[in-house]
């Protein structure tokens, strides 16, 4: 099997899409990318490391942090490396990144190690969201456990992400900012970090040498030592760290910070009691939380497993009438509360039969001139016809609206599993003679 598959878009103008299925290589698709591409990861453990080479590349796991991990365990690096000038708009969401030792750099002692999980440097700019970075860290001559952001002009953006559990022999258990380089935290939650010995002890948020952070509707809690600080001097020159809207142990000086234990349901997902002093306590200036409720301080993505929006991925086959159907939804996909799930599509030839194919997996295959979206075996949940305009016209009004009852997502597992639905319909006068036109493809994360 290849190790990754690719989806050229409609235009070349447009960028090219890779898909990576357990057990292939996610290294191997960014080799084959151009900047601008998007890499899209299934789920399962990836027992590896990346380099994004220079790359603007968008890699996103679309099952979650809970259901895809790259393990650098034996690979003596970092887990992520974005340190040849990788652009704005750089991204690595959705995944567990584990067992990283940190990028290794020559010294009196004959190695260090910075940044665990993802080290940063070279003026790259990278958005880390949606990602827990836990258990990572060498022995001795380890700077950042977790994250390390270096050098002027490089910025790492941290967004609903976890940090949690990872070492630092010196500074940064969790995090650390060094040499005018930045870093941001939004909505993200570290928790249990440790860094013990030589020039004090910043087991959460460390700066160094003219590093600055901005964090921002942020849990902070349980570290080893400090929980934001300076490493010792002389390198705590030009250090900064702006701090709002956050909840500190021990407390930190900003507007609306708050040192009240945020009473975690539990130290697994770091999700938070209804009664804790984060829930709807967080800027309200920033995004609110999808309940429609004030931001919550933390990371919010861990309330329920994986990803919380259904999201489009492989593109469908155009028409006779020559349109490229989309699928869409309404409602959503919760286990519980109101029964409102709509599966959606449209740009569909008109007065035609069509059928809501679903799978459990996605896929990539070739199929009846164009790509099969969704793995065998796969059902068909509906038929309906797509309407629009009378015939004979020919044209693409056609649209369709499928309810998928609370009964039916329940078939297709528990809370966090994902199922994937594209809609093949018939159009008996496309010129390739397989009178079938088939629909762009959805996946979809069940919620609570």
């Amino acid at each position: 099997m290849a190790c990754a598959i690719s989806c050229l878009l409609a235009s070349q103008a447009q960028a090219e899409e890779h898909f990576v299925f357990h057990p292939d290589s996610i290294q191997a698709a960014i080799a084959g990318a151009q900047s601008g591409d998007r890499i899209l990861v299934g789920p399962g453990t990836y027992g590896e490391v990346l380099d994004l080479a220079g790359k603007q590349l968008e890699v996103v796991a679309s099952a979650g942090p809970l259901q895809t991990t790259i393990d650098g365990s034996g690979h003596n690096n970092t887990v992520v490396l974005v340190e040849a000038g990788e652009p704005e708009g750089t991204l690595i969401s959705g995944f567990t990144l584990t067992g990283g030792a940190g990028r290794p750099h020559g010294s009196s002692y004959g190695y260090d190690y910075y940044g665990g999980g993802l080290y940063a440097n070279g003026g790259a700019r990278v958005r880390v969201e949606n990602c827990v970075i836990q258990d990572n860290g060498w022995g001795n001559g380890t700077f950042a456990g977790g994250v390390y952001s270096g050098g002027s002009g490089t910025h790492v953006s941290l967004v609903d992400c976890v940090i949690a559990h990872n070492r630092a022999w010196a500074s940064g258990g969790a995090t650390l900012v060094d040499w005018y380089g930045t870093m941001s935290f939004e909505s993200c939650t570290v928790y249990g970090n440790s860094s013990n010995s030589f020039f004090g002890q910043q087991g959460g948020i460390s700066m160094a040498n003219y590093g600055t952070v901005d964090v921002r509707d942020t849990i902070v809690w349980a570290n080893e030592g400090a929980e934001i600080g300076a490493f010792g001097a002389p390198y705590d020159q030009g250090t900064h760290a702006a701090v709002n809207y956050s909840c500190v142990e021990g407390g930190y000086a900003g507007s609306n910070n708050i040192s009240s234990d945020p009473l975690f349901a539990d130290l697994e997902q770091y999700r938070l009691l209804a009664s804790s002093p984060c829930v709807d306590s967080g800027d309200p200036t920033g995004t609110w939380d999808e309940d429609g409720s004030p931001p919550d301080r933390g990371a919010r993505h861990l309330a329920w497993t994986g990803a919380a929006t259904p999201f489009a991925y492989c593109e469908g086959k155009a028409s006779s009438a020559g349109c490229l159907a989309t699928m869409g939804f309404a409602g959503t996909a919760s286990l519980a509360g109101d029964d409102d799930f709509h599966l959606l599509a449209w740009d569909l030839q008109n007065q035609q039969f069509c059928g809501l194919i679903v799978s459990l997996a996605p896929d990539h295959a070739p199929f009846a001139g164009a790509a099969r979206c969704i793995a065998e075996p796969f059902t068909i949940l509906g038929v309906q016809n797509t309407g629009g305009s009378s015939l004979p016209a020919s044209d693409c009004s056609g649209t369709i609206d499928f309810q998928v009852p609370q009964e039916t997502l329940g078939a297709m597992g528990g809370v966090g599993a994902q199922f994937f639905a594209q809609v093949w319909f018939r159009d008996p006068a496309h010129p390739d003679g397989s009178s079938l036109g088939m629909s762009a493809a959805l996946g979809v994360t069940l919620l609570p």
